[in-house]
């Protein structure tokens, strides 16, 4: 499908990283949560008992923790939940030194503060929108951000998300503030409208689709339909959709803000399938306000300027041997990136169409 880089990471949605060849570059990603663990028993279910119960890292620690995942390989860091302002600052410094990428998935510490800082991008409509919430909401997302299918928490959030828009002044500044920044945002938008009536898009009927066991992928659609497995209710179904419809909506005030993007579809999370995830984020990030032109920079140029990754992401020389030759202009529609003639993989053509029978 012509992604020749992805962000990887292995996890129980995911699965392992495993080496196949001809395969994609991998950058490796691993999270900070800036507190020991070590010795508890059973392992905190939530952020909050894991900052009750675990140890505070300190600023030397935390760098010391960035130095070891740099020197294992990981060129991304993901910063999740549990950091606050001081600890955020702490890893993008030590980050930095070691030019490891970072993203923000964050709940104590402010995305605005963290943006600041140096904190290059953050994940998911409904988390970085999560700064726009009441306090009281924020820090109870902060410290349980995954409170299941129902629940006062689950249904508190999904109605404040409900009822964002873009024209709120709240939502605006917010926008501006963002955008005064270098960093970036990765909707993940897939996540979002997989398997509604927001986008019926069914992967699989696309050329992967054949290829991927359903075993294999976190929560999978129902491959007749594209639906996804029912909530716990029809109300929180439609509670669901209305906040990712303004989840949706609002990003216009972000895009009309001149804030950055890059297209990041959270593969293989919620139905979503690899190869397909990517060109389907493309298309959301059109209908997100982007033009078809910054939706491939998204996926292609701004990662180079802003991970620093400049071996990649422009055709010019000295950079990877990695192209991707289409039959129709991308630049006029962004599904014409789907018209894919030949995959260039380190200056070697790939056979695409044995990758893509299925017998294989």
């Amino acid at each position: 499908m012509g992604v020749t880089t992805i962000i990887g990471m292995s996890d129980d949605r995911r699965g392992l990283l495993m080496e196949y060849e001809p395969e994609p570059r991998i950058k490796r990603l691993d999270t900070v949560s800036g507190y020991d663990q070590s010795g508890l028993d059973p392992t905190p279910a939530t952020i909050g008992e894991l900052r009750e119960r675990g140890r505070r890292l300190t600023p030397a620690e935390l760098d010391a923790y960035v130095a070891t995942k740099a020197w294992d390989g990981y060129e991304v860091l993901l910063l999740y939940y549990s950091l606050d302002n001081a600890q955020v600052r702490t890893v993008v410094q030590s980050a930095r030194r070691r030019h490891v990428a970072t993203i923000g998935e964050l709940g104590h510490a402010s995305y605005v503060d963290a943006a600041r800082a140096g904190v290059q991008a953050f994940v998911h409509l409904n988390r970085f929108a999560s700064e726009l919430a009441p306090p009281e909401l924020r820090l109870a997302l902060a410290d349980n951000p995954f409170p299941g299918n129902s629940g006062p928490l689950r249904e508190r959030f999904e109605t404040f998300l409900g009822g964002l828009r873009a024209d709120q002044p709240a939502v605006r500044h917010y926008a501006s503030e963002l955008a005064a920044t270098p960093a970036a945002l990765m909707p993940t938008a897939t996540l979002f409208v997989s398997g509604t009536e927001l986008d019926p898009h069914n992967p699989w009927r696309t050329e992967v689709g054949a290829l991927v066991d359903p075993h294999d992928v976190h929560l999978p659609l129902n491959p007749a339909s594209g639906a996804a497995p029912p909530g716990p209710s029809p109300a929180a179904d439609q509670a669901l959709m209305k906040s990712a419809r303004s989840l949706m909506q609002m990003q216009s005030a972000f895009v009309e803000a001149g804030v950055h993007y890059l297209a990041a579809s959270g593969t293989t999370a919620f139905g979503v399938l690899p190869g397909d995830g990517l060109h389907w984020e493309l298309a959301l990030l059109t209908r997100l306000g982007l033009t078809p032109r910054q939706a491939l920079a998204a996926a292609t140029s701004n990662y180079a300027s802003l991970f620093g990754w400049t071996d990649r992401g422009e055709i010019a020389k000295g950079r990877l041997a990695d192209i991707v030759v289409l039959t129709a202009d991308p630049t006029r529609s962004i599904g014409n990136a789907r018209s894919i003639e030949r995959v260039i993989l380190n200056g070697v053509e790939l056979d695409r169409a044995a990758l893509l029978r299925p017998e294989r």
